[in-house]
């Protein structure tokens, strides 16, 4: 039963680094978007 667990915690980590690899560069664009925006919304006039 706990080997099991353990087998499936090691999927789910493999399945979250392989989205991670999928999407990071999508993720890194929507950051620097909400960076800019971020910096906008808080820039004093």
């Amino acid at each position: 039963m706990m080997c099991y667990a353990f087998v499936n915690l090691l999927n789910a980590v493999y399945l979250a680094l392989f989205l991670l690899f999928v999407f990071e560069p999508q993720f890194i664009f929507i950051c620097d978007i909400w960076y800019q925006v971020d910096e906008a919304t808080f820039e004093p006039d």
